[in-house]
């Protein structure tokens, strides 16, 4: 992901809703099976105006969406691994 891609996505969010620093992203990084990859970046909606401008960025860049809940599964699920 580029850095005009995560500016994008920052704007059409609510503030304090993307996150692109360590810090922030350690915690999206695992889920309840200890299942561990670090996201390059989190967006956290809260439209559905937002969902899907982010969704339409995404699709259109070929940038890979992970969807997460509270991350208790036990799957790997909400892991972003990329193959």
């Amino acid at each position: 992901m580029q850095r005009k891609d995560k500016e994008y996505l920052k704007l059409h969010l609510q503030p304090g809703c993307f996150f692109d620093n360590t810090e922030d992203l350690l915690a999206y990084s695992y889920d309840a099976q200890r299942i561990e990859a670090m996201p390059e970046a989190v967006c956290l909606p809260r439209t559905t105006e937002e969902v899907s401008a982010v969704m339409a960025y995404c699709y259109a860049r070929g940038i890979p969406v992970v969807p997460r809940g509270a991350g208790t599964g036990m799957t790997g699920g909400a892991v972003p691994v990329c193959q």
